[in-house]
């Protein structure tokens, strides 16, 4: 399974957190958002877990995030480096 194909323009990270809840052909139980917290630097969270909203407490702005890993494999499957 690809997040995105190749030949694609490169994703934001909300268009990757969308398709990971909601495509049927991925398991949102096995992936991580990593971001970067202000204080104490890259953290990761379960996907299902991420707190999107701005009224959320423990919310985190998307242009925070800075990959998305596969839980099994630990491959990375975006990064904001890699545009």
């Amino acid at each position: 399974k690809q997040i995105r194909s190749a030949a694609a323009k490169f994703p934001p990270a909300l268009t990757i957190l969308s398709r990971l809840r909601w495509d049927a052909a991925f398991c949102v139980e096995d992936y991580l958002v990593v971001y970067l917290d202000r204080h104490t630097g890259y953290q990761s969270v379960a996907v299902e877990e991420w707190k999107g909203e701005s009224s959320d407490e423990g919310f985190v702005p998307q242009h925070r995030i800075s990959a998305f890993v596969d839980r099994r494999s630990g491959e990375v499957v975006w990064h904001r480096g890699r545009r």
